[in-house]
């Protein structure tokens, strides 16, 4: 009996660890940020459309480590659809985040180089909106 509990137990706690463990490769790293930078351009005019590719790289990130330049990105996205819609709290609440994420990029990180100038943008967003 005690053995069918650990075992039990066990299979708990393999069933609640993520099956993955890996981080974000480059080249879907490149293709989550392609995505999201041609949906802004494309659906300009259509916000929903470019939620849905912010959307799907969020999907795509959460099958691997989180990467906070990416998951800034993504929550940019986020921002940028909310302040399209005029809905400047939810705007304000992604723009925040993504300083977050951008805080929590490592020195190390390939694209730490543009972190600055991307937290710059960010607040300058935040300062149009009034957050």
């Amino acid at each position: 009996m005690r053995i069918l509990v650990l075992l039990g137990a066990l299979s708990v706690a393999v069933l609640s660890t993520p099956a993955f463990s890996a981080p974000l490769p480059k080249e879907a790293a490149d293709a989550l940020a392609t995505d999201i930078s041609v949906a802004r351009i494309t659906h300009r005019n259509n916000p929903e459309k470019v939620r849905e590719a912010c959307r799907a790289a969020e999907q795509k990130a959460a099958q691997y480590d989180c990467d906070p330049f990416y998951d800034a990105f993504i929550a940019g996205c986020f921002g940028t659809v909310e302040a399209q819609l005029k809905n400047k709290q939810a705007a304000c609440n992604h723009y925040a985040r993504v300083i977050e994420w951008y805080q929590a990029v490592h020195n190390n990180h390939p694209e730490y180089s543009n972190v600055k100038d991307n937290m710059e943008l960010v607040q300058q967003e935040r300062k149009k909106l009034g957050c």
